[in-house]
């Protein structure tokens, strides 16, 4: 029995639901844009989660997980998915609910209130919230792997399902976390400059690039024992981790090769039969050379594409936000890459919306502190 991906949720900057988020990657329309003061910025531009309730007495944070969680799992149900009692709960995030955690420190709240917002600070309420909800008696996990969250959850999801332990995992990737706070941040790292066109700043697989977008995001995906109906089948993959800086990669990309050539004997897949490179892609100037020297050695034939250009770098959420495009590019057998604004530094870049090739899809991704991941998928 393998381990598919048979049900999905997403709220990104193009709306609420994975309609709303395939429809905007298909434009080619970015879902960046301008906001108005934000903090000590003017203007920046950024890819937010627009909130429909701001007078809600929940954290939009909250709201946004519920709301994945009953998509993905009302998904997964019409395709005739059999709910157990023996599913896991998989979630990760870097910052989490971070506009709860500044309103917790203003530190005006009466005693009653003070433990309320305390105890939803806390990443096992919203897990309990869920899991009662939704009947979950199976394990609770919190996943960090920065950027690489996302495929690192499903790689310990397919982990779990392939030990018997649970039948099937929902995993949840979330940072609703775009606050001033850490755009400064992010700007002070050098890897973000909100005042420049995206377009000229942002540019995987371009020359010229310079850095990411930031961005809010986040998924639901439901893992389950081999389905008919399904997106596709997780073969297999690998994590490995630098062990070299906190922000640059190994020049020498030893572990990042090791990460690549583990993940495909894990998947049983060879090199030459990946049709499609999904990338991390954010547009930083050291991934791109990294990701370059990947598609070079291993994955000449394979169409590559970003989806960072159309929905900006969503943090911990990024794999999973690009892992549900990717389920719906297969799905629909095509590829909504987004439009190159400069010239290629390899030469099978995607240019817009594109024919997906038949064949087995690589997702990699590369995370703060030196994380690698790779997964390999293979279209139902």
């Amino acid at each position: 029995m393998g381990v598919s991906l048979a049900g999905i949720g997403a709220v990104t900057s193009y709306g609420w639901g994975v309609d709303d988020l395939w429809a905007g990657a298909l434009s080619s329309r970015t879902s960046i844009k301008r906001y108005g003061e934000y903090g000590e910025y003017q203007n920046p531009f950024l890819a937010l989660i627009e909130d429909p309730d701001p007078n809600s007495r929940e954290s939009l944070y909250t709201r946004v997980l519920k709301y994945i969680v009953d998509e993905a799992l009302t998904d997964a149900k019409s395709k005739g998915w059999k709910q157990t009692n023996k599913v896991a709960l998989i979630h990760s995030s870097v910052y989490g609910d971070d506009r709860a955690m500044e309103e917790f420190h203003q530190d005006k709240w009466n005693d009653h209130e003070y433990k309320l917002k305390y105890a939803y600070l806390m990443p096992s309420t919203i897990a309990n919230r869920i899991a009662r909800a939704h009947n979950f008696n199976g394990p609770f996990l919190q996943i960090n792997s920065m950027c690489a969250s996302g495929s690192a959850a499903i790689l310990h999801a397919k982990m779990l399902i392939d030990a018997g332990i649970v039948d099937s995992a929902l995993v949840l990737n979330g940072d609703v976390c775009g606050t001033p706070n850490h755009l400064k941040g992010f700007t002070h790292m050098g890897v973000v400059d909100s005042t420049i066109m995206p377009e000229e700043w942002s540019k995987p697989f371009q020359e010229n690039t310079r850095g990411l977008i930031g961005a809010e995001g986040a998924v639901a995906m439901l893992l389950t024992k081999d389905s008919s109906d399904k997106y596709y089948d997780v073969l297999g993959g690998a994590m490995t981790n630098d062990a070299f800086s906190l922000t640059r990669i190994d020049p020498a990309y030893t572990q990042l090769r090791r990460c690549i050539e583990e993940g495909l004997v894990n998947a049983n897949v060879a090199q030459d039969k990946v049709s499609t490179y999904n990338s991390h892609g954010p547009g930083t100037s050291q991934c791109n050379m990294a990701e370059k020297f990947l598609v070079e050695t291993y994955f000449k034939e394979a169409q590559v594409y970003s989806f960072k250009p159309l929905v900006g770098h969503c943090m911990s959420a990024a794999a999973g936000v690009e892992l549900v495009l990717e389920a719906m590019a297969q799905k629909n057998e095509l590829i909504p890459a987004p439009l190159v604004t400069s010239k290629p530094i390899i030469e099978n870049l995607l240019d817009g919306p594109t024919t997906r090739k038949k064949g087995i899809g690589a997702k990699v991704s590369i995370g703060l502190g030196g994380t690698n991941t790779v997964l390999l998928l293979d279209a139902a």
